[in-house]
């Protein structure tokens, strides 16, 4: 039945008295409510090939696969070679196994600086990088590079994989006993890691964290060697013991940040083409203040025998000039982020006069010159989210840890900037990682969520499998002020993906409120929900949701939103979460929201709406609800 026919039948139901309250209220009668579309930005697309002058097999220049010896040496003569030349380049490599050895310490294995029309094949070549604190692709300043067709695994593995053997909540340790194959916590690198951290995974599906375990951030703040690879690791999180089980696997993490997979700077047409990674320090995919950058036909793949892949995101996007294309991927087993697009702050130092400000430059390429100039900067309100103003940059002079910033408006007098974690921040407004693309990629049994914070973005046709947070998270979201991320989503359209079994972790936005499998919303310094309504023009249409535990879309500081054409389905035998709220959408400070031809399957006592009164201008069309 439609859901009106749903409504009438179930009036005295005192069960359903909160879900006809908030049908009735904001609902708009007799008119069509005229919500603003998106408006995305023709781009071009990505970069997969192009002609070249020259083609250099690397076997020509004694550079052989199986060999069992470092090829790196050899390599890297090829590539200085070729970069000196100067001219449209395609570098082949033959299939078969090359061990990269001789890095220094955090090094990059292959380094292309100033690199321009070059195609590096690698035909199916699988490379072993055998320092666990490296990386293998680094480029920098590059324009129009391709890097394709190539395999990276590790050995030694940048982490340990374990199984818990005993556990002790009252003395706060628990015992693993290392697989065999895999490094021992007690080797170097774990030591000089950067960051080194825990999760416990399902025993019986590699590399998904188990349901509601809060046991996918575990740190250790000591280990004791028992002997015949078994260990005793001290952490005093309490609640990382409640679901832990005699059996479970243990991953801990050798991560080092700088070193991805595959990393870039300020690079202008760059694709990953049919790359696969099966282990990774960091990051697998990572590209800061480019403009073009593209992850196509990449995988990174859980490998038999093993519960994890990659130590960092999958993908990291920070200060792009324009957002990433991600395109028929598979991506699985990530401990962080699948995903991660968003812009920098900028912390304020002083308020020279009403034109002027200091601002912080720990990253001065924030503000290059002339990039930003003509372009706005952005001021927030970091304590209740809104933004305060936006002025035009006039002028830039580089004061070595700081900047002075000109704009040609006047300043909002009166800024709030304190030392604290609240005080007003600024955002440029040409890097913020607008016009991204994610289409018809495979994210599944991995953590945390797929977190988009940059605008006028198309997320389509992709399946997120038993992700234990959000399957993605649309954030407008200043953690503190060692966290800078965020600002300016909007104009997005969300169409055609599938959400299965995903947000099954304790990823609370505030106590008692879930998340969702697919969340949109704005966030203070402190986690409260932002005030201003940051998040516009949002189409939401024809995804499926299945096997909802929380919510299936959670819509919070949004206008000008049209949901139309999803399905949220659900068995009986799936679990609601003990510890919130549940309904199909749920929604939080939210205007001119119209909600059409959706359907709720669900045996469940699973609403179709919950909503706040702070959210007006709703309107509901032919929306069904448990209709065979």
């Amino acid at each position: 039945m439609c859901l009106s026919g749903y409504l009438s039948n179930a009036l005295g139901r005192a069960c359903l008295m909160l879900l006809i309250g908030i049908l009735v209220h904001g609902l708009c009668h007799g008119q069509s409510l005229d919500i603003q579309p998106p408006q995305l930005t023709e781009r071009q697309p990505p970069l997969t090939d192009f002609p070249v002058k020259q083609t250099l097999r690397l076997v020509e220049h004694g550079v052989l696969p199986n060999t069992g010896q470092d090829a790196l040496p050899a390599v890297r003569q090829v590539i200085a070679k070729v970069l000196k030349q100067n001219m449209a380049t395609k570098l082949v490599f033959e299939p078969g196994n090359y061990r990269f050895s001789s890095m220094k310490w955090r090094e990059y294995a292959i380094q292309l600086n100033g690199a321009k029309d070059l195609i590096i094949d690698g035909q199916g070549a699988a490379i072993t990088m055998t320092n666990p604190e490296c990386g293998v692709f680094q480029i920098s300043q590059s324009q129009r590079v391709i890097i394709k067709n190539f395999s990276v695994d590790y050995d030694p593995l940048p982490y340990t994989q374990a199984t818990v053997t005993a556990f002790d909540l009252d003395n706060r340790w628990f015992e693993i006993k290392v697989d065999a194959g895999f490094p021992l916590p007690s080797e170097p690198f774990f030591k000089t890691a950067r960051r080194s951290w825990g999760a416990l995974k399902d025993p019986n599906v590699p590399a998904r964290l188990k349901d509601l375990s809060e046991g996918g951030h575990v740190m250790v703040q000591q280990w004791d060697d028992l002997g015949d690879r078994r260990f005793r690791l001290h952490a005093q999180k309490t609640a990382i013991y409640n679901h832990m089980a005699i059996g479970d696997k243990y991953i801990h993490l050798a991560r080092t940040s700088i070193a991805q997979h595959f990393h870039a700077d300020e690079c202008t047409d760059l694709t990953a083409l049919n790359l696969t990674v099966y282990a990774s320090p960091a990051s697998s995919f990572a590209a800061n203040s480019c403009d073009r950058f593209s992850v196509i036909g990449c995988q990174i793949r859980i490998k038999p025998g093993r519960w994890h892949s990659s130590n960092g995101d999958g993908i990291h996007c920070q200060r792009n000039r324009t957002g990433p294309w991600i395109e028929n991927c598979l991506i699985e087993g990530i401990i962080d982020d699948p995903t991660n697009i968003y812009s920098m702050r900028s912390e304020l130092i002083e308020q020279v006069d009403e034109h002027t400000l200091k601002i912080k430059a720990k990253k001065p390429r924030t503000f290059k010159t002339p990039d930003a100039i003509g372009k706005p900067l952005i001021l927030l309100n970091n304590r209740t989210g809104q933004i305060i103003s936006s002025c035009t940059i006039k002028r830039i002079v580089d004061q070595d840890q700081t900047v002075l910033v000109q704009v040609t408006e006047p300043l909002p007098q009166n800024l709030h900037i304190t030392d604290s974690f609240d005080s007003d921040v600024a955002f440029v407004g040409y890097n913020l990682s607008r016009d991204f693309v994610i289409r018809n990629n495979t994210y599944r049994l991995s953590q945390r969520h797929l977190i988009i914070m940059g605008g006028q973005g198309l997320i389509q046709g992709n399946t997120f499998d038993q992700i234990s947070g959000p399957g993605v998270s649309i954030l407008n979201h200043n953690r503190s002020r060692n966290e800078p991320e965020s600002l300016l989503t909007g104009d997005l359209i969300i169409r055609d993906n599938t959400f299965v079994n995903c947000d099954f972790g304790p990823f609370a936005y505030h106590p008692k409120q879930a998340y969702g499998c697919l969340f949109l919303g704005s966030k203070t310094w402190d986690q409260k929900p932002g005030e201003q309504q940051l998040i516009g023009r949002v189409l939401i249409e024809n995804n499926t949701f299945k096997n909802i535990r929380k919510a299936g879309i959670n819509l919070n500081s949004a206008h000008d939103v049209l949901i139309t054409g999803n399905r949220f389905l659900s068995d009986a035998q799936t679990p609601l979460d003990p510890d919130t709220s549940h309904a199909a959408i749920m929604m939080d400070n939210v205007s001119r929201v119209k909600i059409t031809h959706n359907q709720l399957q669900d045996s469940r006592k699973l609403t179709l709406i919950q909503k706040t009164q702070s959210v007006t201008d709703m309107q509901l069309h032919d929306n069904k609800v448990n209709q065979p």
